[in-house]
C-alpha cells in the first residue's frame, strides 16, 4: 500500500479523497462463509461452502483463451472433488500443499466437477463470517481495500454533523462511526440491518434539514407577477405534435397552463413510467412559458441525454430560441450563451448540472423543469431555483412516490400521473439466461441480421469479468470493429462520437453502465442483455428494457444470472410491465441487509432510504429537523453544518 492511499489513482477514480470517503464506501454484497452441513444427495445450483485440504499441487492449463487451475481437495464431508478454476493463476501460489482453505464451490453437472467461485483462508473465515465485497476499480484488489477500511477505522473521523444525543437515545440508534463498522465487517445479518438502521435515520434527517432553501421559495403561498399567456399559439403548437395525446398528458398540459397561468407559484410533480410520454409534456410547457415571454430551463441528470433532448426539441421550437449548456464548452461558447441567455427573454436552456454555475445568468427565467428529480441532490435543486427570486417548478420522475410520502418528502406539492401509453404497450420478451456465450451470441447475430441495435448492460465500468472494460475485450473479439461502449467517466467528444456511431448502426453493439437507462431514445434498437442483474434494482431493471421496442417491433431483453436465489427476485421484470408495480414492489422487497445485494444501482438520491418501507422512520425524520432548524441559534453545530453542507451536498 501507499504510504498515502488516497493518492492512488484507483481511489481517486472511485473518487475517495478522504478517509470519510472510504467508510461510506460499503459493501454492495457479502460472502456468506458459513459451512455447508452435510453432503449433499444431490448437487443443485446453489453453491456449496466446503473446507478442503490439497493433497497435490494445482496444474495449470493454458488454452487460447483462458488458462484452467485444476486441483484436487479432501473435503470436509471426508470426499475428495476435482476443482477447476479459470484464469485464476495467483492460485499456484497462494494455495499451499496439505493447508486447509474454505472453498465455494458450483457444481458443473456437464463435466461432473467443481467450479471454484472463491477461496479463503481460515483464518478470514474467523475474522469476517460475512465477507464484504466491495465496487472497486481495475487493479485494486478487494483485501487491500479491506485493509485500507481498517486502518482507517482506527483513526480520528470528523463528520460534518452527528445526530443529538437525545435523539440518538429517543430512536435507540448507534454512533455514526460504529454503524458504518457494522456494516462493513458485521458478525451477522442483524448487525448490518442495525448499523443501516441509524445511516436510514442520519440520511433522513440531515436531507430535512438541508431542505430549507429549496421549499421556501416555491411554497404556494409565494406570489410572481402573472404574465398573460397567448393560447392561441399554446393550441397551435400542441396541434402541430404528430401524435395522439393520451388524456393523461392532456390533463397534465392543462394543469401545468392553469399553474403557470396563476398567481401562485407552481410547485408540482409529474410521475409517468418509462414511455409514457414525460417529454412532450415537458416540451409543452417550456413553451407555454415561453408563450408568456419568459425563459425556461430543463435540467436533466446527464450529457447524453441534454444532447438528445435538445436535438428533439428542434422539431418544436426555433434553433435561435434553443441554448444546450453542458460542461466542458469553450470559453467562447459559453460568451455566446451568455449573450444569449441576456438578449433573448423566450430562450428555451437545455442542460446538465451545468446549468447552476455561478457565471450562469438569466434575464426572464419563468420556468424549471428538472427530468429525472431523483437524481439531484437537494442542494443542486435549490441552486437553480434561487437563481431567480420567484420561480415556477415543475419535477419530474419515473418512480412511482405514494400521495402521502409526497407531501413529506416535497412539502405541499401538487401531483400530475402519466398512467396511459401514448402508443400501443410494446412487444418487449424478457428472460433470464445463463451466462453461456453461444446462446447469447445466436440472440446478437439474428437482431444485427435484421438491421437492429444490441444493448450490452454492464453495473461496472471495470473491475471483474462483467464490467465495461472487460466485456469490450470479450465483444471485440468476437464482433470486430462492431462495437461502441458508453460510460460516465469518458470525454465528451468520445461519448458523443460512440454514441452515434451505434445510432448509425456503423457500431450497432454498445456496452454501457446503466447510464442509458434514462431517455436514451435508438428506436431500432431490439435486444439488451443485462449482466449482473442482481445489482440492478427492479426499477432500475424496467427503465433499462424501455430502451428498446421503441420502434413498435418485438424485441427482447435478457437478464444474464446464474445465481438461482436471484432468480425469484427477478420474476417481477417476467412478469410485468407495469412500472408502478414494479417500483412498488422493489420498494417493498428492496431490504437493505439483503446479503447478496446490498447496494444496488437504484432508483433514488437516497443512498440507504427504502422510500415505501421506511415512510415511518422519514416522517419522524422530518419532525425532528424542523424542530432542531427552530432552535438552531442555540446549536452552534447545527448551524455551521447547515451553512458547510449546502456547499457540498454529499452526506454519507
Amino acid at each position: 500500500m501507499l504510504k498515502d492511499p488516497f493518492l492512488a489513482p484507483s481511489l481517486k477514480r472511485l473518487g475517495l479523497t478522504r478517509p470519510l470517503d472510504v467508510l461510506y464506501h460499503l459493501p454492495f454484497r457479502y460472502e456468506v462463509l458459513t459451512l455447508t452441513k452435510e453432503a449433499p444427495v444431490f448437487f443443485g445450483t446453489e453453491p456449496l461452502n466446503v473446507t478442503g485440504t490439497l493433497d497435490r499441487l494445482p496444474v495449470l492449463n493454458v488454452y487460447s483463451k483462458h488458462r484452467v487451475i485444476s486441483f484436487e481437495i479432501k473435503t470436509h464431508f471426508k470426499e475428495t472433488y476435482q476443482v477447476l478454476a479459470y484464469n485464476q493463476t495467483y492460485l499456484m501460489k497462494a494455495l499451499k500443499l496439505h493447508e486447509s482453505y474454505f472453498f465455494r464451490l458450483k457444481y458443473d453437472f456437464k463435466r461432473r466437477l467443481f467450479i471454484l467461485v472463491s477461496f479463503r483462508s481460515l483464518a478470514q473465515v474467523s475474522k469476517y463470517p460475512l465477507y464484504p465485497i466491495y465496487s472497486l476499480t481495475r487493479g485494486q484488489k478487494n483485501y487491500e481495500f479491506i485493509r485500507l477500511v481498517e486502518a482507517t477505522l482506527k483513526k480520528p473521523v470528523t463528520f460534518p454533523y452527528l445526530i443529538p444525543e437525545t435523539l440518538t437515545r429517543k430512536y435507540h440508534l448507534l454512533p455514526l462511526l460504529q454503524a458504518l463498522k457494522m456494516i462493513h465487517f458485521p458478525k451477522n445479518e442483524a448487525a448490518i440491518n442495525q448499523g443501516y438502521r441509524t445511516l436510514k435515520y442520519y440520511e433522513a434527517l440531515c436531507f430535512f434539514l438541508l431542505q430549507k432553501d429549496y421549499q421556501k421559495p416555491v411554497s404556494n403561498d409565494y406570489l410572481k407577477l402573472s404574465k398573460q399567456i397567448d393560447a392561441s399559439r399554446v393550441n397551435v403548437f400542441l396541434n402541430h405534435i404528430n401524435f395522439p395525446l393520451t388524456n393523461d398528458q392532456k390533463l397534465a398540459i392543462k394543469a401545468i397552463y392553469q399553474d403557470l397561468k396563476s398567481k401562485r407559484l407552481m410547485y408540482r410533480l409529474l410521475v409517468g413510467d418509462v414511455g409514457s410520454g414525460k417529454t412532450i409534456v415537458a416540451f409543452s410547457a417550456l413553451f407555454i412559458n415561453q408563450s408568456r415571454q419568459m425563459q425556461g430551463a430543463l435540467l436533466v441528470p446527464s450529457e447524453v441525454l441534454a444532447r438528445q433532448h435538445y436535438e428533439n426539441a428542434k422539431a418544436y421550437f426555433k434553433e435561435t430560441d434553443l441554448c444546450l449548456i453542458v460542461g466542458g464548452q469553450t470559453a467562447k461558447a459559453r460568451n455566446e450563451i451568455k449573450n444569449r441567455l441576456k438578449n433573448n427573454p423566450q430562450l428555451i436552456i437545455i442542460g446538465t448540472h451545468a446549468l447552476l454555475g455561478n457565471q450562469i445568468e438569466y434575464l426572464s427565467l419563468g420556468l424549471i423543469i428538472i427530468d429525472e428529480q431523483h437524481k439531484f441532490g437537494v442542494d443542486q435543486r435549490s441552486k437553480l431555483v434561487q437563481k431567480v427570486e420567484a420561480v415556477d417548478l415543475l419535477l419530474m420522475s419515473a418512480t412511482p412516490i405514494p400521495r402521502t410520502l409526497s407531501l413529506t418528502l416535497f412539502g405541499d406539492i401538487s401531483l400530475s400521473t402519466l398512467k396511459e401509453m401514448p402508443f400501443k404497450t410494446r412487444q418487449v420478451t424478457s428472460l433470464i439466461m445463463s451466462s453461456e456465450f453461444p446462446a447469447l451470441k445466436t440472440l446478437i447475430d439474428a437482431t444485427l441480421k435484421l438491421k437492429r441495435q444490441v444493448y450490452i448492460i454492464a453495473p461496472r465500468i471495470e473491475g471483474d469479468e462483467a464490467s465495461v472494460a472487460d466485456l469490450k475485450t470479450d465483444y471485440d473479439s468476437s464482433y470486430p470493429g462492431l462495437v461502441s461502449y458508453l460510460h460516465g467517466r469518458m470525454k465528451r467528444e468520445e461519448i458523443a462520437s460512440q454514441l452515434q456511431a451505434f445510432m448509425d448502426f456503423k457500431k450497432p453493439i454498445l456496452i454501457a453502465t446503466s447510464l442509458v437507462e434514462v431517455g436514451i431514445d435508438v428506436k431500432n434498437a431490439g435486444l439488451m442483455i443485462v449482466y449482473h442483474p442482481e445489482l440492478f434494482g427492479l426499477s432500475s431493471l424496467h427503465q433499462l428494457r424501455g430502451r428498446i421496442g421503441r420502434d413498435g417491433r418485438g424485441a427482447t431483453f435478457i437478464m444474464v444470472s446464474d445465481e438461482a436465489r436471484e432468480n425469484a427476485r427477478l420474476q417481477a421484470i417476467l412478469t410485468s410491465n407495469d412500472g408502478y408495480k414494479i417500483a412498488t414492489l422493489d420498494q417493498e422487497i428492496r431490504g437493505i441487509g439483503d446479503l447478496n445485494g446490498v447496494r444496488q444501482s437504484g432508483d433514488s438520491n437516497f443512498k440507504y432510504l427504502n422510500i415505501i418501507r421506511d415512510e415511518a422512520l422519514i416522517t419522524c425524520a422530518k419532525k425532528d429537523a424542523t424542530d432542531l432548524k427552530q432552535h438552531i441559534s442555540q446549536d452552534k453545530a447545527l448551524e455551521a453544518f447547515m451553512a458547510t453542507a449546502s456547499k457540498d451536498d454529499k452526506v454519507g
